[in-house]
């Protein structure tokens, strides 16, 4: 019994920096370090910045939250070493996620949460289905989900790394 309890607490362990499961959903989870910066400035920067990310509509500041969403976004899976031809279909279609970006001194996190792609033909698929197995309870594996996990993790955290472009 002891043996089955272990296994089951490796298999849940994510194979990813930056993706959880939480009650079955698949949630992008990242924060970035500004390690002089205070809440303020951060808050400032990321005000002016990320109204400029591609694909971002429905912006949203009220205190120290930001929310907004991606809409008909593409990953550039090129970027990350993917080609046409081995590259899996999901990621040659666009999708929509909804954005939380909260901070406070020397850091700001950003959230991806329903992270759907929509392509002609197949209609709309949750990443979460394509990265999970056992109804979301478990990692799936397999080198085509892997690959799906790693390139759509590679650009959402270049996308929301924030550069120094002000004078801040």
């Amino acid at each position: 019994m002891l043996l089955l309890s272990i296994s089951k607490i490796y298999a849940q362990d994510s194979p990813y920096k930056s993706y959880k499961l939480a009650d079955g959903q698949l949630l992008y989870e990242q924060v970035y370090t500004c390690d002089t910066m205070k809440s303020d400035q951060i808050g400032k920067m990321l005000s002016t910045e990320v109204p400029k990310i591609k694909g971002l509509t429905d912006f949203r500041k009220e205190s120290e939250v930001i929310t907004g969403r991606l809409k008909n976004a593409m990953i550039d899976y090129r970027k990350y070493g993917g080609k046409w031809s081995n590259t899996p279909v999901l990621l040659k279609n666009p999708f929509d996620a909804n954005v939380t970006i909260e901070w406070k001194d020397g850091k700001y996190r950003v959230t991806l949460s329903n992270i759907i792609f929509h392509s002609a033909g197949f209609g709309e698929t949750d990443l979460g289905q394509m990265l999970t197995r056992k109804k979301g309870t478990d990692w799936d594996l397999r080198p085509g989900a892997k690959q799906i996990g790693d390139y759509t993790e590679q650009y959402y955290t270049n996308l929301f790394w924030v550069k120094n472009n002000s004078n801040w």
